[in-house]
């Protein structure tokens, strides 16, 4: 059989659907479809070995027990997968070994997302492809794509919603400088912006940033943090030192944030249940909230963190950052780059008509910070806003498109962008 599934007549290709609106087949499917299966007692032996991804095919080495091996060739489409082998594999019938390869695709969960293997009109008339790699890597077979090409848009991709405004929260004044004067080793509050960094968190579970107390120390000086004390979990007014009104009002800010956090829903079995959405724009209405009164601290701080279980006790100093927080609203910006075969689709921010790339460093949701000034965060002006920010700080804040999907697949959402915050065409 030739090595190319284009090349194979349309009634030697067997097509198994894929659950509608994913590229994910599952175990109900794959069976519905052939009459072969594993046997119920003993083991069948069968290695699966992929070897090579060209023109948008995959190739797997497929040998079964002590039987020689055969080659089956699988290419993603749509809705649908097609498949190949090197035995009788034709449109009304797929082979054994097609079936036992695909049986180990489905081996632990009995269903299998296939959008790693889609990358439609990325090869050229020779089946290859100057944006793509394939290899083996520490004995796994991966497809990537090169590294001046990474974040590429493929068809299918999830895009998100782009509001029906421009930032719509209240503009704040910044208040005026007032840095009273503190005594040696005296008793200060400080406020610890947590960024919940939510590594192989569902939906379900996500965690958003939110604003921590603590008290602490300060040096002979007077003047900086000489040692961390607590945070304020619950926040305990007994163990305050001498709050202003807006203290109080943040604290109190502070502790319904924590109420609505994944981690403490799931620890008290009585509240209702609230999920990811509604926590995200719940928290994000507090931010809004606690913002004019959080320009008016002293001692702010970051810290990313896995997980709001490890913020127990104290502080560790080599842990939290210092930070400030503006009352700007920075404006977006889009731009649209015309690189020949493909687009680049790129999103920067604007402040008093200033534009600035945003920083790679790990910045928490609902704010921006510059490449030049990355401990300086802005809340961003909505909800819709943070979405926008959070899924293009996930790919480098860049997306090169092919031209040959823009129309079909991206134009809508660039035009919804443009009618929103205009766009650079370069």
């Amino acid at each position: 059989m030739n090595n190319s599934i284009l090349k194979v007549p349309e009634h030697r290709l067997y097509k198994l659907p894929f659950r509608v609106g994913s590229k994910i087949l599952d175990r109900c499917t794959l069976d519905a479809h052939s009459e072969f299966r594993a046997p119920k007692r003993g083991y069948l032996a069968v290695n699966v070995s992929k070897t090579a991804f060209t023109n948008g095919i995959l190739t797997i080495i497929v040998k079964i027990e002590k039987e020689d091996a055969e080659r089956v060739y699988i290419m993603v489409k749509d809705d649908h997968l097609l498949i190949s082998c090197s035995t009788d594999t034709d449109s009304s019938y797929m082979s054994r070994h097609a079936y036992f390869c695909l049986d180990r695709f489905l081996w632990y969960y009995n269903e299998r997302n296939f959008d790693e293997y889609y990358y439609p009109d990325f090869f050229d008339e020779n089946g290859n492809s100057k944006y793509l790699i394939s290899c083996k890597e520490r004995g796994k077979f991966v497809i990537r794509f090169k590294k001046r090409y990474d974040n590429f848009f493929r068809p299918g991709m999830a895009l998100p919603e782009v509001g029906s405004s421009v930032a719509t929260r209240i503009p704040y004044p910044s208040p005026a400088m007032f840095c009273p004067e503190f005594s040696a080793n005296e008793k200060v509050i400080g406020y610890c912006l947590l960024n919940p960094l939510n590594r192989n968190e569902s939906e379900m579970y996500i965690e958003y940033p939110m604003l921590i107390p603590f008290t602490a120390t300060l040096n002979l000086a007077g003047t900086a943090l000489r040692s961390l004390t607590t945070y304020l979990i619950p926040v305990r007014d007994q163990l305050h030192p001498e709050l202003s009104d807006s203290q109080y009002n943040l604290n109190d800010i502070c502790s319904e944030m924590l109420k609505i956090s994944s981690y403490y829903l799931k620890k008290q079995p009585d509240t209702i249940s609230i999920d990811a959405s509604d926590r995200k724009e719940i928290l994000f209405t507090f931010w809004q909230e606690a913002l004019p009164l959080l320009l008016e601290q002293q001692f702010v701080f970051y810290q990313n963190i896995y997980h709001l279980k490890y913020i127990k006790n104290k502080p560790v100093k080599k842990d939290i950052n210092t930070c400030t927080i503006s009352a700007a609203i920075p404006c977006l910006d889009f731009t649209l780059r015309d690189k020949g075969e493909y687009y680049i689709f790129e999103l920067k921010f604007t402040l008093d008509k200033k534009r600035l790339n945003f920083t790679s460093s790990i910045i928490p949701r609902f704010f921006a910070a510059s490449d030049c000034n990355p401990n300086l965060f802005y809340l961003l002006g909505s909800l819709a806003e943070a979405e926008l920010v959070s899924f293009f700080a996930r790919i480098n804040f860049k997306m090169p498109i092919l031209k040959a999907h823009y129309k079909e697949h991206f134009k809508t959402f660039v035009e919804q962008i443009r009618g929103i915050y205009g766009l650079r065409e370069k």
